[in-house]
C-alpha cells in the first residue's frame, strides 16, 4: 500500500509557477518545459491564473485596503464594486504590460480613473500601503515570491507613469 502511495505522489501535479503548492488552487496546466520559458512565453496575467485569480486579488486587496486607516479614506464615497473595478482596471492594465509607463492608451485612463485619489492627496508613499496589501495578498493566494516580486514591480512601472504628469 505505501508503494501505491508513492507511485500517486510521484505523479502529482508539478509545482506551478504561480502557487507555491501546486495543484490546490485552480491554475491551467504548465504547457511550458520550464519557468523561464514560461515567463518568456506568458504574461503577468496568464503566469497568475488570468482574469479569474486577477478578480480574486482584488477582492483580497480590497478588503485589505477598506480595513486600513492610512489608506481607506481615499475610498470613502466610492461603492466597493466600483473599488474593485478600478484596482482590477490597474491590475490588468500592469500584469498585461498595457500602458508599462511608455506613451500608450491605457495610462492616460487610469489618470482619470484615479483622479479623485489624487484630488484627495494621493501621493507615492500611499502606493507603498498598497503594494504590501497586494503582495499579502498574493501571499494568501499561495502565489510565489518570484511571481509576487515581478507583480509588484510591474504595478510600481504604472506607479511611475501616474506621477509622472
Amino acid at each position: 500500500m505505501s508503494e501505491d502511495t508513492e507511485i500517486k505522489v510521484e505523479e502529482a501535479p508539478a509545482k506551478s509557477p504561480r502557487t507555491k503548492g501546486g495543484g490546490a488552487k485552480k491554475t491551467k496546466p504548465d504547457t511550458q518545459s520550464t519557468p523561464a520559458a514560461q515567463s518568456i512565453a506568458a504574461s503577468l496575467c496568464e503566469q497568475l491564473g488570468g482574469d479569474e485569480a486577477i478578480q480574486n486579488a482584488v477582492e483580497i486587496l480590497t478588503e485589505k485596503l477598506m480595513a486600513d486607516p492610512r489608506i481607506n479614506h481615499f475610498m470613502f464615497g466610492v461603492s466597493r464594486a466600483d473599488q474593485g473595478d478600478r484596482h482590477k482596471s490597474f491590475l490588468t492594465v500592469a500584469l498585461r504590460g498595457e500602458g508599462d509607463g511608455e506613451e500608450g492608451a491605457e495610462s492616460p485612463d487610469l489618470r482619470k480613473t484615479f483622479a479623485d485619489f489624487f484630488d484627495k492627496g494621493f501621493k507615492n508613499q500611499h502606493f507603498d500601503v498598497i503594494f504590501n496589501h497586494l503582495r499579502d495578498s498574493l501571499k494568501q493566494m499561495d502565489v510565489t515570491d518570484e511571481l509576487s516580486d515581478a507583480v509588484i514591480q510591474a504595478s510600481d512601472t504604472l506607479r511611475k507613469s501616474l506621477f509622472s504628469k
